[in-house]
């Protein structure tokens, strides 16, 4: 419905060339035909050709890009999850104390800022000042070290405040105080009263938090120029490239709904109280 088309361009195509063109990618039809023969390419698995990339196959760019996001987005989610954890739990266990009241200041301001206010200055200090990483492009590991944590350390501060609350709670609990009591060094109190409980929202908090990055990870693959799926996607967008932007919707919607089930799986084994309901 937007206005123009994938083949509008600064020179008007002739007449004749154009009716060819769009009779090629079935554009002559209506929309009703067109949603019929996008979901019988879609039961084969098969998206169509782009009509921005002439001769490439959607299906083709979908398997070059996928690589490059799912690296981005499960780098960033791990880094979260090694971060945003255990200083959640450090900072309930060092409640009120100078640490505690850091870690709290710096989670607040890296969910107040924009990952594109977070990537300019990540670029601006690392790679024009000190010039220790590249600021745009793939190529090694190197590239993915500042996009990886653009796009993971505001999910890091989201993961810390559930691990501290939850941390605080399981600190203040029966159990815990009973194994102080009988004497347990405090790792062991850590490991097996507070550790286990801290999980519990932070899986539940996976399948958000997978929307977040796949979300995120449009503007984070813009600013830094990165080949993956978000970049296609806003350019599928800016040239209507309507074959493209279906292929990458049907794949993120596909994404989105096995990792939630994943995290939902999951909950229900760490959490028993969810088996008692079913």
């Amino acid at each position: 419905m937007a206005r123009g088309g994938p083949f509008d361009q600064e020179r008007e195509l002739p007449t004749e060339v154009l009716k060819q063109l769009r009779a090629q990618y079935h554009l002559d039809e209506s929309i009703l035909q067109q949603y019929y023969r996008s979901l019988e390419n879609l039961f084969h698995g098969e998206f169509g050709p782009s009509f921005a990339y002439r001769g490439v196959s959607v299906s083709d760019i979908l398997a070059d890009a996928l690589p490059i996001s799912l690296a981005l987005g499960f780098g960033a989610l791990l880094l979260a999850l090694l971060l945003g954890l255990p200083t959640g739990i450090l900072s309930a266990w060092k409640k009120n104390t100078k640490t505690d009241a850091s870690l709290r200041t710096l989670s607040s301001l890296l969910l107040a800022l924009p990952n594109f206010v977070l990537a300019g200055l990540a670029i601006s200090l690392f790679s024009f000042t000190l010039e220790w990483l590249p600021p745009a492009g793939s190529g090694g590991i190197r590239h993915q070290i500042l996009p990886t944590l653009c796009l993971g350390l505001p999910f890091a501060a989201q993961i810390f405040r559930l691990a501290r609350n939850e941390a605080l709670s399981a600190l203040q609990s029966a159990p815990t105080r009973t194994a102080r009591a009988k004497g347990l060094p405090e790792a062991k109190v850590l490991q097996r009263h507070v550790f286990p409980r801290t999980l519990v929202p932070i899986v539940a908090f996976l399948g958000p938090a997978t929307a977040g990055i796949l979300t995120g990870s449009l503007v984070i693959e813009q600013v830094f120029a990165l080949p993956g799926l978000g970049s296609h996607f806003v350019q599928s967008a800016l040239n209507r490239d309507y074959t493209l932007s279906l292929g990458i919707t049907v794949l993120y919607t596909a994404l989105l709904g096995t990792l939630t089930f994943f995290a939902d799986v999951l909950l229900a084994r760490l959490d028993p109280r969810i088996q008692s309901l079913r």
